[in-house]
């Protein structure tokens, strides 16, 4: 506050910062609305094309890549291909796709992924993959916002003084999926 004073901008602060403290709250209290019906049909589709998306893969992936041995004295299992960043390693390295790097290690994160989709366009896994995570992404989101008994979905404003930002958190409503 010192500098601020200083500087003359201490009456910024106290009006326009700090001032929106009681603004906030009363956000935080009131909510956000939600449709709960509309909610838990979005929840329910998102959950069958996810599930849709996961048959699609699993059909196009080659068993090889889904056998795994659990446990060291035990026979090697065949499980289902989830498109996790070990398994989409795995799946690329045995279609003979380059894994992508980033600081020395091995990277499925989605600018690498839609890279190799475009230098591999023959390859009908990894658009399929992309597709999946955005759409398990959205579905995660929806199934998130539970409205509590008034109806609405109470998150927590708060302002970061020393960079003007606002944020929003449990849940972060400012981050909602594209």
């Amino acid at each position: 506050m010192g500098l601020l004073h200083e500087a003359g901008l201490a009456h910024v602060y106290d009006q326009d910062i700090h001032g929106l403290n009681p603004l906030l709250e009363r956000m935080s209290q009131w909510g956000m609305p939600v449709n709960e019906a509309a909610r838990v049909r979005a929840a329910e589709g998102l959950t069958a094309q996810c599930q849709g998306l996961l048959g699609q893969i699993r059909a196009l992936v080659p068993e090889a890549v889904c056998r795994k041995k659990v446990y060291k004295k035990k026979p090697t299992q065949v499980l289902p291909f989830v498109p996790s960043p070990t398994q989409v390693v795995t799946y690329l390295k045995s279609v003979g796709i380059k894994v992508p790097q980033r600081d020395g290690r091995d990277t499925t994160e989605e600018t690498a992924l839609r890279r190799l989709a475009l230098r591999h366009p023959a390859d009908p896994v990894l658009p399929l993959v992309l597709y999946y995570r955005e759409v398990e992404k959205d579905r995660q989101f929806v199934e998130g916002l539970k409205p509590v008994a008034d109806g609405a979905v109470h998150t927590t404003f708060t302002h970061d003084p020393s960079t003007l930002r606002l944020s929003s958190k449990q849940p972060n409503l400012q981050n909602v999926p594209r």
